[in-house]
């Protein structure tokens, strides 16, 4: 395990240096950006990427992608908590269930 020390903030990625061996088998110091847990339920920050705070409309509207692509009966919460990068209990905070869920994209389509 290699350890670190943190040097900086920047566009909200916490900036480290971290030992790397190379190939020639010299240690060196490189810096490299790692995602800092955000607010809860929020989704991970790709480098040069601010990620928009989960909701309830971009949960709706990842189901409804999901259910265009492969169909309603594909469109699960650990799915979704899968593809937004956060805990299936993140998704549950916003819809409160599957059931909940399905309501929620049926009324986007109708409505």
């Amino acid at each position: 395990m290699t350890s670190g020390k943190a040097v900086g903030l920047e566009e909200g990625l916490l900036v480290a240096e971290r030992a790397v061996p190379t190939a020639a088998g010299v240690t060196s110091t490189a810096p490299q950006a790692v995602t800092v847990m955000g607010e809860p339920g929020s989704a991970p920050v790709s480098p040069g990427r601010a990620a928009a705070p989960l909701s309830e409309r971009r949960i709706v509207d990842a189901a409804l992608e999901v259910a265009r692509r492969e169909g309603l009966d594909r469109v699960t919460m650990r799915g979704l908590a899968r593809d937004f990068g956060v805990t299936t209990m993140a998704i549950h905070y916003h819809v409160p269930t599957r059931e909940a869920l399905l309501r929620l994209v049926v009324e986007r389509v109708l409505g």
